[in-house]
């Protein structure tokens, strides 16, 4: 098969710097496919490796089993949603297998679900200290220097 340009005259055939082959850089196109199937494995692998790391960092909280690698929990929750099933239920089934604290996740996203409230008060408790008793000092301080 000839490209489209050599479908000239004779002449311009002859005169042809492209040699006996009459290659038309076809090749190039006949890549574009291998390229963008290995961006498609660059991109599940990036994302496997995200979601391993994601859900490593929860790995010391209970969690149901997973039904899939890549959609988490989804699978068992997407069925209860749609015959208009509470997800309140799957919850307290899971709450019996692994406790009142465990994660599930969707797709790569962690939900930790907290049913004891007395772990509930601890995490409050925590949070607070963490976060508003260092604001609330700075702006004791503050106020004082002020004065």
């Amino acid at each position: 098969l000839k490209c489209a340009m050599h479908l000239g005259s004779t002449s311009e055939m002859e005169n042809d710097d492209r040699g006996e082959s009459g290659d038309c850089g076809h090749a190039s196109i006949a890549l574009v496919p291998i390229a963008g199937a290995g961006l498609v494995v660059l991109a599940v692998l990036t994302y496997a490796l995200y979601s391993i790391r994601v859900r490593a960092k929860y790995s010391h909280i209970p969690s149901p089993p997973m039904t899939s690698f890549f959609l988490g929990h989804l699978p068992a929750v997407i069925p209860v949603i749609m015959s208009d099933g509470l997800l309140n239920d799957l919850i307290l089934k899971w709450s019996k297998d692994c406790g009142l604290v465990f994660v599930w996740f969707a797709l790569h996203w962690p939900t930790v679900v907290i049913l004891d409230s007395e772990s509930v008060k601890v995490i409050t408790k925590i949070r607070y200290e963490i976060l508003y008793l260092p604001i609330i000092w700075f702006f004791y301080e503050m106020s004082h220097i002020r004065a």
